[in-house]
This record gives C-alpha cells, structure tokens and sequence, in this order.
C-alpha cells in the first residue's frame, strides 16, 4: 500500500488500485502536544471491493406495443444478448428516460432480472422520444448508466445521435 504523508484534519489515505481488492484492517495511534503516544485503537476493517461494471448487452429486438382501446397503454418488450459473461455477472436493469419525468434514468423492473432472461416487457408513459437501457449488474452492484456506453433505443421513433448524445 502507499500512503500519503501527514494530512491535516487527522486524516489517512491509501492508494488502493483495481487489482488491491480485499479487507484491509488499519489500527491508529496518536501523539499528544509533548510526543507521547496514544495506546493502539481497536482495529477497523475497511472492504475494498471491485468498481468494474460488467459489459452492457447488446439490444436485438426491441417492439412498441400500443393499446388498441387504450391508445395512452404502451408496451415495450425489449429482448437482448450478452456476449460477455463475467465470473461475478448477477443478472441486468432496465432504466428508462424520458425528458416529462425530469432528467433522470428510472429504473422500470422491481427486482434484478436473472442472468439467464434475455426478455422483458413493461409500460411506459405514451410518448415516443422515450429512451431505454439494458445495464448488466455484477455481485458489488456495478453497472454502466452513461448512455454513451450502453444501448440506447427510442420509443416508436429513430433516435438521433444528437438526442442521445445530449443526454
């Protein structure tokens, strides 16, 4: 580990790159204004866990669905491949955007979807400059959002690249 020299504000900091991953124990002492130490504190346990998303799907079906009666019910039944399948893969999230909500991704499914689906269908609000991703989840939570790095669809219209770019 590399350690940083004296901080202010009784601070310490290590250098803990992607491949330092594990549990690290640290125990502190202090010394007073006349440099006498300070007995050792109880040790603290700091989890150091991975930060590496696992790579997005690709989209390969994605259809709009809308109410015959109902013309504000619509459905998208998105279907997906995963190319890659990393050791700590646990399953994927749906987010959906679109700009009546704010300008925010929201998550569409409750629960994680498990790894081994590759379709779901959900509603979403009737408008056709919506945007969906398909986030693949490790076993610490990582997933990629950034729509520049994930698959993007719009809702019954062709994206733009500008519009997607701009979000």
């Amino acid at each position: 580990l590399q350690t940083t020299e004296y901080a202010p504000a009784n601070t310490y900091t290590d250098e803990i790159d992607d491949t330092m991953l594990g549990t690290y124990e640290y125990r502190v002492r202090g010394y007073d204004a006349f440099g006498e130490k300070s007995n050792w504190s109880d040790i603290h346990l700091v989890k150091v866990g991975d930060k590496t998303p696992p790579v997005s799907p690709a989209i390969s079906l994605f259809s709009v669905t809308r109410g015959k009666e109902n013309k504000d019910s619509v459905t998208v039944t998105i279907h997906w491949r995963k190319g890659v399948m990393e050791e700590d893969f646990v399953g994927y999230n749906i987010y959906y955007f679109h700009e009546s909500l704010g300008h925010e991704w929201f998550k569409v499914n409750p629960e994680l979807i498990p790894p081994t689906d590759t379709t779901y269908t959900t509603e979403v609000v009737p408008m056709s400059n919506g945007f969906v991703i398909v986030a693949a989840v490790d076993k610490e939570g990582n997933e990629v959002l950034v729509p520049g790095q994930s698959v993007i669809c719009a809702l019954g219209q062709r994206a733009n690249r500008a519009d997607v770019d701009a979000l």
